[in-house]
């Protein structure tokens, strides 16, 4: 059996790591293996891929709303990113958003993303 262990959140990479090294280690030959996947947690890389793929240039505000993830969570749940205030605020769009829907073509944009992401 094989378990991996992926997130995307900055400050729990090191203790996913730590945990994937010391259960591997734990683990070793037996039939359960365990994988940390870096590379799922790589923004500066899905940052240039949507550059290159969508013509988006990122710019991190801080505040987790920008255009890469917020499409990818509008694929799983438009009320994640609150997506009715947006468009409430139509007249006004969201400094993330340089399309001209708010909720149709960043959505077929965060399924690309989260199925072929950078590689």
């Amino acid at each position: 059996m094989y378990s991996y262990i992926i997130g995307d959140s900055g400050g729990n990479q090191a203790g996913m790591k730590a945990v994937a090294e010391e259960l591997s280690a734990k683990w070793a030959g037996g039939k359960t293996t365990i994988h940390f996947i870096p590379e799922y947690y790589d923004y500066p890389g899905t940052y240039k891929w949507a550059d290159q793929a969508f013509g988006w240039e990122e710019k991190v505000e801080g505040i987790h709303d920008d255009p890469t993830i917020t499409t990818i969570m509008m694929t799983v749940n438009p009320d994640l990113v609150r997506i009715r205030e947006r468009e409430a605020r139509r007249a006004r769009p969201p400094s993330t958003a340089s399309h001209s829907s708010p909720s149709k073509r960043p959505s077929s944009r965060g399924e690309r993303s989260s199925s072929t992401g950078p590689r």
